[in-house]
């Protein structure tokens, strides 16, 4: 069994690509080179290992075009770490 920790991260990056999913309908891998993680008061912050990787996040296909996000672009939020170097986002940053 794989113990879960809660954590979250503040982090900055730069989109790499965006795919869709085969495994989930509706949503889309962001691959996002990480550039910087920051501590959320209260949450391990588990990204800071990925600094300087490329990483996957998880996002509605909605929440992706609403957003505007495209290769290139700066990406900021809040995340939490699934497993590996995949995550998802828990709220945007600024």
């Amino acid at each position: 069994m794989v113990n879960i920790i809660e954590n979250k991260a503040k982090i900055k990056g730069t989109i790499k690509a965006i795919e869709k999913t085969s495994s989930l309908q509706g949503y889309c891998e962001l691959q996002v080179r990480l550039d910087k993680s920051e501590n959320v008061e209260g949450y391990p912050n588990l990204a800071k290992a990925d600094e300087g990787s490329i990483i996957m996040i998880t996002m509605h296909s909605e929440e992706v075009a609403l957003r505007d996000f495209e290769e290139g672009k700066s990406f900021h939020a809040i995340v939490k770490k699934v497993f590996g170097q995949k995550y998802f986002v828990d709220s945007f940053s600024k």
